[in-house]
């Protein structure tokens, strides 16, 4: 697979959202008995609103290092997280109870655990904003303007 080598800064481009139905299918599915192959690059978050109280339930990409999931936003729905830590996660097929910690101001970090995630991923790298040079290696340019643009998060399982 050629992937091309474009100058796009990653840094300047605005979140870009899916749209809400696409979101509500993948939820849909991720709850539902079928949620095998996708469930394991998307789980869904449960988290409490800081301003509304309300419940919020997305689907996120992670990676998992064994009670730790890790993931990458560019949207604000992570200032939520730092107000109220304690979220639920339906990770392949099961809820967990958990704490989720946001690394916003840490970039070296989210850069080197950015660079981790692509690498194991190549296929949802793009999404990210993260490109790979024809030799098959990290553009760092696109992966530093990605980990300046997108919040590293991780969310701690209990008892898992």
């Amino acid at each position: 697979m050629k992937i091309t080598n474009t100058t796009t800064n990653t840094s300047q481009r605005p979140a870009r959202r899916p749209p809400a139905i696409a979101n509500k299918l993948v939820a849909l599915l991720l709850r539902s008995p079928f949620h095998g192959r996708i469930s394991k690059d998307i789980l869904l978050l449960k988290f409490t609103g800081r301003k509304t109280g309300k419940t919020y339930t997305i689907p996120v990409g992670y990676a998992r290092s064994g009670n730790t999931v890790t993931m990458f936003t560019d949207h604000t729905w992570w200032k939520n997280l730092e107000a109220q830590p304690q979220v639920e996660v339906c990770l392949q097929g099961k809820w967990h109870t958990a704490r989720a910690e946001v690394l916003h101001e840490d970039k070296t970090q989210t850069e080197r655990e950015m660079l981790d995630f692509v690498r194991h991923r190549p296929r949802v790298a793009q999404a990210y904003g993260v490109r790979f040079a024809e030799n098959g290696e990290v553009n760092q340019e696109s992966l530093r303007g990605a980990a300046q643009r997108f919040t590293l998060i991780h969310v701690l399982l209990n008892g898992s």
